[in-house]
């Protein structure tokens, strides 16, 4: 038998080594394949919209039992959005085996829906199975359209709350309890409007109306009482009923608007947190402070806290409509802790004189900062006072792009201690994203691999023709 010359020798050896590159090649794009998402599929669109937050990591990962994520969708087509909701839902399941994503379609499986729900799903909704309970998040609050910049834009925004909205439903599905909500009524007060309420609903609140007059006593289990805008003072029952909840570790939520009428029993019960209000309203004439040079519109700055932390952390500002000046007692009364939220500039002044003339300060009129809103506590009771009831209005909401509405529901979830989806906003969608179609995906898919294998066959063989002519 002929011995093979060390020519062929080298030949062999190349050859079994593009062999072995190859499959080299293809072990590694299998063990790719296993990776997790948030791995392999690096988040290129401008605002992050699918990089989980810590919150939404140490909730998923504090699960006390497995969740089920039922993406409800026509798998027939799959557009833009729906693909947006499914790389989103990969992102979870990857942070821990307790969730898994499961894709139904309706024309395959009619009563599937029917499980959770008496109403119809739209397309692209999402259902979560937990140990204790199951929510469906619509579709329409994981992609929400703010119509209250319509007027000011023609254009309607559209925002994507995915991960609020499912965060919020993996806790709510595996919570022992929801916080349940008060809301008073019988005072002229003003009811937050829609785009507050369903992000109050949102985060699994349960919103009930209640008027003081018709109750002995505020249930223990209430996590918190709101009271916005009233125009006539509680009387002296409505406030004893109110005090017993606070000195059982109650939580009362205060908004209070420029102009109603004096109420010396509602504050009273905030003088026991060392906290009163200023008299006027505040204006303010630094350009750093005021909405579009208009010193009524107050951008107030965040002093750090629990409940300002995300808007503190990401520089976003509130803005208030003539608010009012809240101030904290320099004797404080025993055990009592109290933080302004907000506070305007220096050159701020409360003016006192119902026929403002100037923005100059007049005789009377008080000189700043002053603190906007104030949190307070006492043991195990807390109150939050904002001195306007703009934060629960959508229209001056939609200039801030939504940091009202974030700043009320932070402040509600201090009060209802339900702090953990106090930090996670909303995106915007309307920026570009880097994002091939399917064509280039499939194409790609395919040369790739093809031309990685053809590159390393082709120097392989000239490795090997070189040494055979040698």
């Amino acid at each position: 038998m002929r011995k093979k010359s060390a020519s062929e020798k080298r030949g062999i050896i190349t050859a079994l080594s593009v062999i072995a590159a190859v499959a080299a090649v293809l072990l590694l794009n299998a063990v790719v394949a296993k990776l997790p998402k948030t791995v392999t599929k690096i988040d290129l669109t401008d605002n992050g919209s699918f990089k989980l937050t810590r919150q939404t990591e140490d909730i998923a990962n504090g699960l006390s039992g497995d969740v089920d994520l039922y993406l409800v969708c026509d798998t027939s087509s799959e557009p833009a959005d729906i693909k947006y909701i499914k790389q989103l839902l990969e992102r979870y399941e990857s942070l821990t085996p307790k969730i898994k994503v499961h894709v139904i379609d309706p024309a395959l499986e009619p009563d599937f829906t029917t499980r959770y729900t008496s109403v119809e799903v739209e397309n692209g909704s999402v259902i979560a199975d937990g140990p204790r309970r199951s929510k469906v998040v619509a579709y329409s609050d994981i992609f929400a359209m703010d119509r209250a910049t319509l007027a000011q834009t023609g254009k309607v925004d559209v925002n994507f709350k995915g991960e609020e909205a499912i965060t919020a439903a993996l806790s709510f599905v595996d919570s022992d309890a929801v916080p349940r909500v008060y809301v008073t009524q019988g005072h002229g007060e003003k009811v937050p409007d829609d785009g507050v309420l369903k992000s109050v609903w949102a985060e699994n609140y349960e919103i009930e109306e209640l008027s003081l007059l018709s109750v002995e006593k505020i249930p223990d289990d209430v996590s918190c009482v709101i009271m916005s805008a009233p125009e006539s003072d509680i009387s002296a029952r409505e406030a004893e009923i109110l005090q017993n909840y606070l000195d059982r570790g109650g939580s009362f939520y205060l908004l209070t608007t420029y102009g109603n009428a004096e109420t010396p029993n509602l504050y009273g019960i905030m003088a026991g947190y060392g906290l009163s209000l200023e008299k006027g309203f505040v204006i303010d004439s630094d350009p750093n402070y005021c909405f579009a040079g208009r010193p009524y519109y107050v951008m107030p700055d965040n002093n750090y806290h629990t409940v300002t932390a995300p808007l503190y952390a990401n520089g976003l500002r509130v803005l208030l409509r003539m608010p009012q000046g809240i101030n904290i007692s320099s004797d404080l009364p025993e055990g009592v802790e109290a933080t302004a939220l907000l506070f305007s500039s220096k050159s701020s002044i409360s003016k006192v004189s119902e026929d403002v003339k100037t923005l100059e300060k007049e005789e009377g009129d008080a000189s700043g900062p002053f603190s906007l809103g104030v949190a307070a506590q006492k043991g195990e009771s807390r109150v939050v006072w904002f001195g306007s009831a703009d934060l629960v209005v959508d229209e001056i909401d939609a200039y801030v792009s939504g940091s009202n509405r974030d700043m009320f529901i932070n402040a509600l979830a201090w009060l209802s201690d339900w702090e953990q989806t106090i930090s996670i906003r909303s995106t915007a969608v309307n920026a570009s994203k880097l994002a091939p179609t399917d064509l280039q995906r499939s194409v790609w898919g395919i040369v790739y691999p093809a031309l990685l294998m053809v590159v390393i066959l082709c120097v392989g063989a000239v490795v090997y023709i070189r040494r055979r002519k040698r």
